[in-house]
């Protein structure tokens, strides 16, 4: 028998060893009533990441929607949300709040639908986060049967008539090989004018009716609607709806009702479009197929995950919060091709514990199901007998059988309240209550995570890069890359997660190979996003700051490598095509303009490699608005190019003969600093990498020198259109406009015909460099890449420095020198010296027209490298930063 003191010690457990008791997670706040939200309507989306950038979400009561930019913070580097910018609603409605928000596959437009089904479109106007009202909803019906309870935005042509895949990128030794496909989108668009990109997307409603909104010819929106079959009872009202992908003038339909059943339908779209009228769509809804039985089918949960127990067991019907209609896959790469499926999640939340003596066990929180059904379509042949007949008209749905598959029903441990397919349909992310991201294949369904596979890269999850220390949240939205998680707070507020790498660091300049396989997903995913019009800002917030050099090299190698960037333009064409095949070259402006970002230090200056991105950037904007006006005028009439064209492109003009004095001023200066070593490559580089100075560069790499060399009858129009406009000026501020432009050109300290000269010296050298090496065309771009990469002289072009700084010596005996070395260079923002920086301090210049602004001026912010423009009615090129980089009206904060 023990002693009495042992026995109170158990009794009453005072020993140290305490007895744990399981304590499940706290349920997450108003999660029920969100959940009900999605069992009600299959619209209530309240927030939503544009492929543009920007944020939109609705507030907390449902009376307002804000918009955020995702922007880099010039004065810490982050990647942040810039400040709310409220768009302004026409008349909310107290009973009929706002329930969803969807933007348009560009993010260039937006919808916002209200409790009545009465429908919203901001248009965006110069920047991402200021939109305008494109239809208002006061000719919307308000009643309970209007309410949307699908939507799906068509793709916009041309943009989208062919969407890139890239599947997969594989480890050759030390490079990567990226596998890529091309496939024609099938589905109908907008095709109301042949060469405008017109938006239209269409929308269920409650009632069961398909209404189509499109934009005219003019910009203006319209709509037209068709019924599917009237419902006799409530039970066949609908509740939720999702449109996929059919051919080339119909969708898929598949809708579900009250009463629990799946209806799919065709919906045909004749377009009947005429030149200079406006077009009258027709809609044609046809029954294809209907499921009565949509209930899940799984009553033992023992199989399932190991949170749900091993004897659970469903006693409540789970109810339908989710429904998406997935296409059909593409139709090669490395998956065989797939059936349209109908996506179904379930949701079921255990009853309450009521018993007192049961309050010991934890609340078992609510979980999901996923249910899928594959459409299989099969043609019936005609008797060989009637094949002689005349073909006559037959319905679709008599010459086709259409059947629904169902495929195993899954769980998943938590709720989901949020659904989003990404790569075209082949992966989907569920987003779950609790704040976890789980992405899954969808051909196979599991769960994809870090494999440890080096040598092959699908994914970022895949390739390391995960979600970790979820939070919960009621509404979230997943970033156009699906590596940032935004979740609004129960206070309104909006906060972010990134993805990490788990799988070791980005910054420590190791050679793990599985740092190097992080970096080719990065490449991936960004070559892919680019492919696709989105923005690929979210990957850069990704990216730690210090990432170490060689991972950033490596980076930006592979992404020129993988998008198949040129960066070598050898045409002796200088005419307006040669012009217009400059302005195409989007995808090495992008690849520049990652240049430039990743050149960018904590303290705001640049690399070399990213201030020679950023001078080729600058340069073939200003010359290309430069262009414009004077082509214009060739083709028609000098008139034409008025005293208001040349105050447009004054500062630009200035820009571009500053720039030309400044690349002659720093080879002086090089000159100077290398003689006697001109010939040695290693000391000719360490004085670059010290002046931190791109101008040799700007001369030997091919790009940047193909635009000096346009630049020539570009500069002789200009002065010819000058000098005739100044003789037949209406006013004398017209001949003030004129003479400025003119004198700038003039009495530059170095001529634009010396510039030009020299350049065409270079261009004669650099091509008898490759010749003498016997260069193939596959090594003379490789060559070209390394050198606009690295900002680095290949040692097959030092021959050519060497001619370059004898060019600089002959010039200098024709052009007065002192003029050179003391013009005002500040404005470039190229130069080292404290002066330059200290006045670049004081004064912002316009990025696009080179001007500097006043304190009164309204700014628009380049969300990528923080450059400013003043908030002008230009369109055009000028929607962009010369980065590329879309605007942003709201400042940005943490």
């Amino acid at each position: 028998m023990m002693d009495d003191d042992q026995y109170m010690e158990d009794l009453f457990n005072d020993s140290a060893e305490q007895i744990p008791i399981p304590v499940g997670a706290p349920p997450v706040k108003r999660l029920a009533q969100r959940l009900d939200e999605l069992i009600e309507n299959g619209c209530c989306q309240k927030i939503a990441w544009s492929k543009s950038g920007c944020v939109a979400n609705i507030t907390r009561h449902g009376r307002g929607v804000n918009l955020r930019a995702f922007q880099r913070d010039s004065s810490t580097g982050k990647w942040v949300f810039g400040d709310e910018s409220p768009l302004e609603i026409p008349s909310p409605h107290d009973d009929y709040p706002l329930v969803h928000l969807s933007w348009g596959h560009l993010g260039v437009d937006l919808t916002v639908i209200d409790a009545a089904g009465r429908v919203l479109i901001f248009t965006a106007t110069q920047a991402v986060d200021r939109l305008k009202l494109a239809r208002d909803n006061v000719t919307d019906q308000e009643n309970e049967h209007s309410a949307v309870v699908g939507l799906h935005w068509l793709p916009v042509s041309p943009q989208q008539a062919k969407y890139h895949v890239i599947w997969s990128g594989e480890r050759s030794e030390e490079k990567w090989r990226y596998n890529m496909t091309s496939h024609e989108w099938k589905e109908p668009h907008n095709s109301l004018h042949p060469r405008l990109s017109l938006a239209a997307f269409l929308c269920f409603t409650r009632g069961g009716t398909v209404r189509l909104f499109f934009q005219q010819p003019d910009q203006q929106w319209a709509d037209t609607s068709a019924d599917v079959e009237p419902a006799t009872s409530t039970r066949d009202v609908f509740t939720h709806a999702s449109f996929a992908s059919d051919s080339e003038n119909s969708i898929l339909l598949a809708a579900h009702t009250v009463a629990g059943a799946i209806h799919v339908y065709r919906v045909k779209i004749t377009w009947n479009a005429q030149p200079g009228k406006p077009g009258t769509p027709i809609l044609d809804v046809l029954p294809l197929k209907t499921e009565l039985n949509c209930a899940v089918q799984v009553t033992d949960l023992g199989g399932g995950d190991a949170a749900l127990g091993a004897s659970a067991k469903i006693t409540y019907p789970a109810k339908l919060t989710h429904l998406e209609f997935i296409p059909s896959g593409p139709e090669t790469g490395p998956f065989e091709p797939s059936h349209p499926t109908i996506l179904a999640i379930f949701a079921h939340t255990p009853p309450p514990i009521t018993s007192i003596m049961d309050q010991t066990q934890s609340q078992q929180p609510p979980f999901s199901i996923l249910s899928r059904w594959e459409l299989h379509e099969n043609r019936h042949n005609l008797v060989s007998g009637f094949e002689s007949i005349k073909k006559r008209s037959h319905n679709s749905a008599e010459r086709r059988e259409v059947t629904l598959k169902r495929l195993p029903d899954m769980m998943m441990a938590t709720a989901t309240i949020g659904l989003f397919c990404l790569n075209f349909y082949t992966r989907f992310a569920f987003c779950q209550s609790d704040g976890t991201v789980e992405f899954r294949d969808r051909y196979s369904m599991e769960v994809l995570s870090a494999d440890m596979n080096s040598n092959t890269v699908t994914s970022l999850v895949q390739a390391g890069f995960s979600f970790t220390a979820p939070e919960p949240g009621l509404h979230m939205a997943l970033s156009p890359s699906a590596c940032i998680l935004a979740t609004v707070q129960p206070d309104g507020q909006i906060t972010s997660k990134n993805m990490e790498f788990t799988s070791g660091s980005l910054n420590d300049g190791n050679d793990d190979p599985k740092t190097t396989a992080a970096i080719a997903a990065l490449v991936l995913q960004y070559s892919s996003a680019s492919l696709q019009y989105m923005s690929v800002d979210d990957l850069f917030a990704v990216m730690p700051q210090d990432t170490d050099p060689r991972l950033k090299y490596l980076f930006l190698s592979g992404t020129y490598h993988c998008l198949n960037s040129p960066v070598e333009f050898i045409r002796d064409d200088t005419s307006e095509n040669a012009w217009k095949e400059l302005f195409r070259h989007n995808i090495l402006r992008s690849c520049l303009s990652t240049q430039s970002l990743i050149g960018l230090r904590s303290d705001g200056s640049r690399s070399l490699s990213g201030k020679l991105a950023w001078t080729i950037l600058s340069l073939r904007f200003t010359s290309i608005v430069m262009s414009m006006p004077v082509y214009h005028a060739r083709s028609t009439r000098p008139e034409n190019f008025t005293h208001d064209t040349a105050a447009s492109i004054s500062g630009l003009v200035k820009w571009n003969t500053d720039l030309v004095v400044y690349i002659i001023e720093q080879m002086i200066e090089l000159s100077n600093s290398c003689r006697g070593h001109e010939n040695d490559r290693g000391f000719v580089q360490r004085k670059l990498n010290e002046l931190c100075s791109p101008a040799l560069l700007l001369l030997l790499c091919s790009f940047p020198r193909f635009i000096l060399r346009l630049m020539r009858p570009v500069f002789t129009g200009l002065l010819s259109v000058c000098h005739s406009q100044l003789r037949n000026a209406p006013s004398v501020a017209a001949r003030t406009e004129f003479h400025g432009l003119f004198t700038t050109i003039f009495l530059s300290p170095v001529p634009a015909p010396q510039m030009i000269a020299m350049v065409d010296e270079v261009e004669k050298a650099v091509r008898g460099a490759y010749e003498k090496a016997q260069f193939n065309d596959e090594r003379r771009k490789a060559t070209e890449r390394e050198m606009l990469i690295s900002a680095e002289i290949p040692d097959v072009l030092m021959p050519v420095v060497t001619k370059v700084i004898l060019i600089t010596d002959k010039i200098m005996g024709t052009v007065d020198a002192s003029k050179i070395l003391y013009h005002d260079l500040r404005s470039l923002g190229l130069g080292e010296d404290k002066r330059t920086k200290a006045w670049n301090e004081r004064n912002t210049v316009d990025v696009l027209r080179k001007v500097v602004l006043s304190e009164k001026d309204v700014k628009r912010r380049c969300v990528r490298c923080g450059s400013l423009s003043k908030d002008m009615d230009w369109r055009g090129v000028h929607n962009k930063c010369s980065c590329g980089g879309p605007w942003a009206m709201g400042g940005s904060k943490s």
